[in-house]
């Protein structure tokens, strides 16, 4: 036990992920800066943001006039900026009759607003059931990578998006399955170099209308993680580390040579990935650089 211990902190690497955190418990979206469009061009809120039961909850009703663009709503933090980042986010609900995008903004440049939405979003359109990572320019989207996505509505899913200098890359996972991507996609673009980061909704039929509902947000640099090891009472071992990670997963090895991903029996509790199994004979355990799975 004592062998398998000291090599669990041998294959860990150091590091602690600094950043935003938001489980959105408090009530409030205090340190957010709350994006109404269509508020803004008519001088009167129109998006509608609610935060309860630790959720935050975004919609906009559709768009009353057709020159102030479709219904869309967003709330970024102006808090920080990243060039290098990590953003992580639960999306626990959305209107499944309503064709929408909705997903992560990074990189957003000066003060967004109406027609002046610059960065990236990884973002997720369940009518055309694809993921998707766009360059945004006066709120136009650029494609630069799509892979085929089908999620369930009424499903809980984590939404990850890093970026690297010009390397951006994403994935989606099931909360009850969080070790195993759905999807993974990767672009190159260094049109923006930093900027904020945050969450949105977008009607992508001009007429329609955006719900969707998130929680459990987290932001930052991006570091190395570090594997966490307890025994647990039960003769079991546990192993944790952030998951505010990006692009690392859990490997296995008996012997050091060759290793395996680890995609089963993980959890996600107080923003930490887990992994649980009994101690039965010798194995090892690292995190590696990549989303798993692939």
């Amino acid at each position: 036990m004592m062998r398998m211990f000291f090599l669990m902190l041998f294959c860990a690497w150091a590091g602690v992920c600094f950043g935003q955190v938001d489980e959105f418990s408090d009530g409030d979206d205090d340190g957010w800066t709350r994006m109404d469009p269509i508020g803004e061009l008519t001088g009167s809120p129109y998006a509608v943001y609610q935060l309860q039961s630790g959720l935050y909850r975004m919609s906009c009703a559709p768009s009353p006039d057709a020159q102030l663009g479709p219904a869309r709503v967003a709330s970024y933090r102006a808090d920080a900026v990243y060039g290098k980042f990590v953003v992580v986010v639960d999306v626990v609900s959305w209107n499944a009759g309503l064709d929408q995008s909705f997903g992560i903004l990074t990189r957003l440049q000066g003060t967004p607003g109406p027609g002046a939405v610059d960065g990236y979003s990884l973002n997720y359109q369940p009518a055309d059931t694809d993921l998707e990572i766009n360059r945004l320019e006066g709120e136009a989207p650029t494609n630069l990578a799509r892979v085929e996505l089908n999620l369930a509505p009424g499903g809980s899913y984590r939404f990850v998006f890093t970026g690297d200098a010009e390397s951006l890359g994403g994935a989606v996972y099931d909360l009850e399955e969080p070790l195993k991507p759905l999807a993974v996609l990767g672009a190159l673009d260094g049109t923006f170099a930093s900027g904020y980061c945050g969450l949105f909704g977008f009607d992508t039929t001009g007429t329609g209308a955006v719900d969707v509902t998130f929680d459990s947000y987290a932001a930052g640099p991006g570091t190395a993680p570090e594997l966490e090891f307890v025994v647990g009472a039960g003769g079991d071992f546990r192993l944790s580390w952030p998951r505010l990670t990006g692009r690392w997963h859990l490997e296995t090895s008996a012997g050091l040579d060759l290793w395996e991903d680890v995609l089963l029996d993980g959890g996600v509790t107080s923003g930490k990935l887990r992994y649980a199994a009994p101690m039965l004979g010798r194995r090892f355990y690292r995190l590696a650089e990549g989303w798993g799975g692939e």
